[in-house]
C-alpha cells in the first residue's frame, strides 16, 4: 500500500466510477478517499443492442416457444460463486412448485458440472460481448437472473434492459444502479434467498398477466442512462470541469 501511495498521481481530479457501488467502495480506499469521485456507468451502443422478435428468437435458438424462459449468465459457468449460481438453484426449485412450465437457460463454458435436469438447458460456450449472439440469447427470454454476491456494475443487466428483458439481482452490488426495483425488474435484499424467490415469482407473474410488462421501462431505462451518446456527454462535462480550472 504504502508503494502505491507512493506511486500514484495525486494531481488526479476525478475518479470515475461504473457504480455507486464502486464509489462508495472507492470512499473506503486509502488510495482514493481523498479524491473527487463520480458515477458514470459503462455505456452500450444502443444501436446494436435493441430487440429481437421473441418467437423469431426462440426459433433460431431452437428453444421451446410455450415456456418461461430464465437466463444465467457467466463466462465461467456455474464455476464461478461470485455469480451466485447456488441462489438460482434454491430458486428453481422453490418455483417449479408453482409453475411447471419455466426453463433455465444457462450459458457460458463449464456447465456440465450441473446435475441432469430437464428444466435446465446448458449452453456450454464462453461468450465475447458481441451483441449478435447475446442480444438473440436476452431477447429469447423473460427474466434475466443476476444474483451475483460482488458485481462492479452488472453490464448483462443494462444489456438485458436494452432488449427489452427485466433483470432480478441483490442489493449492496453495482446492480443496484443497473435495475430499477419493480420497474425495469426487481432488488432483492442482500443475499436474502427469500426475498430473492419472491422477486422471481412476482416477475413472473407479471410476465404471466402481460408479456410485455418491462419492455418499455426497460428500453427507456437503457436508452435514457447507458447509451453512448448519455455516457459520452458526462465524461465531456467531467473534461471542461478539469480543464477549467487549468
Amino acid at each position: 500500500m504504502e508503494k502505491k501511495k507512493k506511486f500514484w498521481n495525486s494531481k488526479i481530479d476525478y475518479v470515475i466510477c461504473i457504480s455507486n457501488w464502486l464509489k462508495d467502495s472507492a470512499n473506503q480506499s486509502n488510495l482514493f478517499r481523498e479524491h473527487k469521485k463520480t458515477f458514470i456507468p459503462c455505456p452500450l451502443d444502443i444501436n446494436n443492442w435493441k430487440p429481437v422478435n421473441q418467437t423469431h428468437a426462440r426459433e433460431k435458438l431452437k428453444l421451446p416457444k410455450d415456456k418461461i424462459i430464465l437466463l444465467f449468465m457467466s463466462t465461467n459457468g456455474t464455476k464461478d460463486y461470485r455469480k451466485g449460481f447456488k441462489f438460482i438453484k434454491s430458486s428453481l426449485d422453490h418455483l417449479l412448485k408453482f409453475h411447471r412450465n419455466i426453463i433455465l437457460l444457462n450459458l457460458g463454458k463449464n456447465n456440465n458440472n450441473i446435475n441432469e435436469n430437464s428444466n435446465i438447458i446448458n449452453v456450454n460456450n464462453s461468450f465475447d460481448g458481441e451483441p449478435e449472439n447475446l442480444k438473440m440469447y436476452y431477447s429469447a427470454s423473460d427474466v434475466l437472473l443476476t444474483p451475483s454476491t460482488l458485481e462492479a456494475l452488472g453490464q448483462v443487466a443494462t444489456e438485458a434492459a436494452s432488449c427489452g428483458v427485466p433483470a432480478i439481482g441483490f442489493k449492496q452490488t453495482g446492480l443496484a444502479d443497473a435495475i430499477i426495483h419493480k420497474k425495469t425488474g426487481y432488488l432483492s435484499e442482500y443475499l436474502d434467498q427469500n426475498d430473492f424467490n419472491n422477486g422471481l415469482n412476482w416477475i413472473i407473474e407479471q410476465i404471466k398477466t402481460d408479456k410485455d410488462f418491462f419492455r418499455e421501462e426497460c428500453l427507456n431505462f437503457a436508452r435514457n442512462n447507458f447509451s453512448s451518446e448519455v455516457i459520452a456527454k458526462r465524461y465531456i462535462d467531467i473534461y471542461k470541469r478539469t480543464l477549467n480550472k487549468l
